[in-house]
C-alpha cells in the first residue's frame, strides 16, 4: 500500500542481488574492498558470487513471496554454484526441490554459456585483426587457460578473467580478447533469466511492477 517504501526496500534488496550487468560489475568491485559492509556473508573465494547457502535461499523465498522477480536470476546463479551435496540436503528455510532442480539444470547451462559466450576467447582463440605477430597464431596460452578453467568445481561465466599475461600473445590480441570477453559476459547476463526457466529481464520487471 505504501509504494515508495516498497520500492525503497526493493532497491536495497537489489544492491545485494543485482538485476543489471552494470550493477553486478559495481558490486563485484565494491566487494573486493576490505571496508565493504554486507548483511550477506560471502566466502573468501569469489566474494561477489558466493553467499552462504542458507542466506541466499532465504533471499529467494523473500523475493518470491514479495514479487521481487528481478532478484531471482542472480540468486539462482549463486545457488547453482553450491556443491551438489548442499543442494541435496534439506534444511529449514531452503527453497523448494523444484527450485533446486531448476538451479541444477541452470548449472549445466552455465557451463555451456561459459564455453560459448564469456570464455569462448580461450576455447577458440582468434588473433586480433591488426595483429602482426606470427607467434600469436601458435600460442598455447589460451588453450592452457581453458583447461585450468575446466578444473573449477562449478561454472562461473560471469567471472572477470584477469590472467591476461598467461595468454602469451601480443598486446593487440590481448585487447581483442578483452573486448570479446566483456561482450560475452554481457551476453551471459542478458540470457541469465532464461538459463533458469524465467522470463527475460524486461518481462520480469513488468510482472514485478504490475
Amino acid at each position: 500500500m505504501i509504494r515508495y517504501l516498497r520500492q525503497r526496500c526493493i532497491s536495497l534488496f537489489l544492491t545485494k542481488l543485482p538485476s543489471t550487468f552494470d550493477s553486478y560489475e559495481a558490486k563485484a568491485r565494491a566487494t573486493t574492498s576490505p571496508n565493504f559492509p554486507s548483511t550477506f556473508t560471502a566466502t573468501a573465494t569469489n566474494p561477489p558470487d558466493r553467499y552462504r547457502s542458507d542466506t541466499v535461499m532465504r533471499a529467494i523465498k523473500l523475493a518470491q513471496e514479495n514479487n521481487v522477480l528481478e532478484a531471482l536470476p542472480y540468486a539462482y546463479y549463486c545457488v547453482s554454484r553450491f556443491p551438489h551435496k548442499r543442494l541435496l540436503k534439506e534444511r529449514s528455510g531452503d527453497i523448494s526441490w523444484k527450485d533446486k532442480a531448476i538451479c541444477l539444470v541452470g548449472r549445466e547451462r552455465l557451463s555451456w554459456a561459459q564455453m560459448s559466450m564469456s570464455y569462448a576467447f580461450l576455447l577458440v582463440f582468434q588473433r586480433s585483426p591488426v595483429c602482426q605477430n606470427v607467434l600469436c597464431a601458435h600460442a598455447r596460452g589460451p588453450h592452457a587457460e581453458w583447461h585450468l578453467l575446466e578444473n573449477y568445481r562449478s561454472p562461473h561465466p560471469l567471472r572477470e578473467y584477469d590472467r591476461w599475461e598467461s595468454l602469451n600473445v601480443c598486446d593487440n590480441c590481448v585487447a581483442y580478447c578483452q573486448a570479446r570477453h566483456l561482450e560475452g559476459r554481457k551476453d551471459v547476463w542478458k540470457y541469465l533469466p532464461t538459463l533458469f526457466e524465467l522470463p527475460p529481464w524486461e518481462e520480469l520487471r513488468e510482472m514485478q511492477s504490475a
